[in-house]
């Protein structure tokens, strides 16, 4: 979709029609004040092959998106329920570009996890910074957090190892972090 105020919603369900898919899901809303709203799952019946999502404001109401492959989301995430970004396979990647948020309603929990050999999670943006989150869960081989900023009112846990960007602060009750992280 193309305008300044270009708009892509989701209302439904999204799901592959097999288990090992590799189709590949990609929603690009070009603009100054675009946006990707997804309101249902993706991937929780049949996980997608990726996902890659584009906007200056993209907001999860689904609570899960699974994938076989890489994640890609560019643009202003904004949680509008507890959400889960899950990705298996060799190099499985979910990377966040911009800021993520709990919409305005209430601190969310994120978990994101990216298994499989090679697998990778890249928060590029402050978390939290605007709208704080309830807490963050991080799983993968490597995790790079280069926002400058993770704020929640719980917990922030990482399982992998954890590379931080320059100036990165981590505001929780309690971080946990696995060993060769640095």
């Amino acid at each position: 979709a193309s305008g300044a105020n270009a708009i892509i919603t989701s209302s439904a369900d999204l799901n592959s029609d097999a288990a090992s898919s590799t189709a590949a899901l990609t929603l690009n809303a070009s603009g100054a004040n675009s946006s990707v709203v997804l309101n249902g799952a993706i991937g929780n019946t049949f996980a997608i092959g990726s996902l890659n999502a584009s906007a200056s404001n993209i907001t999860l109401n689904s609570g899960l998106v699974k994938s076989n492959a890489n994640q890609s989301y560019t643009g202003n995430v904004t949680l509008g329920l507890n959400t889960v970004l899950q990705s298996s396979g060799a190099n499985a990647t979910i990377a966040v570009a911009n800021s993520i948020n709990s919409d305005s309603g209430a601190n969310r929990t994120l978990n994101i996890s990216a298994t499989g050999a090679g697998s990778s999670v890249s928060l590029g943006g402050a978390v939290g910074a605007t709208n704080v989150l309830s807490q963050v869960d991080v799983t993968a081989g490597a995790i790079a957090l280069n926002g400058g900023t993770l704020n929640v009112t719980g917990n922030q846990t990482f399982t992998g190892a954890v590379t931080l960007g320059a100036g990165t602060t981590l505001t929780a009750a309690n971080v946990t972090t696995t060993a060769h992280s640095t």
